[in-house]
């Protein structure tokens, strides 16, 4: 389920390259990293029951991750 996330994902940051220049760490990174969170997020919830909505394990994964990287900034 990751290399496919990961795939779609990487397909969509390489177009933005191409589209607005380069990000300061590999698409092909972001898109492995970004995967391999959000998998790890959404098993953590199921095998916790689900207890937290959707809406919010959303909220937290979006908190624990970077989004400057989409921005070109470097923290």
């Amino acid at each position: 389920m990751q290399r496919i996330g990961s795939g779609y994902m990487k397909n969509d940051l390489l177009a933005l390259e191409r589209k607005d220049g380069p990000f300061p760490v590999p698409a092909e990174i972001i898109a492995e990293f970004y995967a391999g969170a959000i998998n790890g997020g959404g098993a953590w919830w199921v095998q916790h029951g689900g207890h937290i909505s959707a809406e919010t394990m959303d909220r937290y994964i979006g908190k624990l991750l970077n989004p400057a990287i989409f921005n070109r900034q470097t923290p």
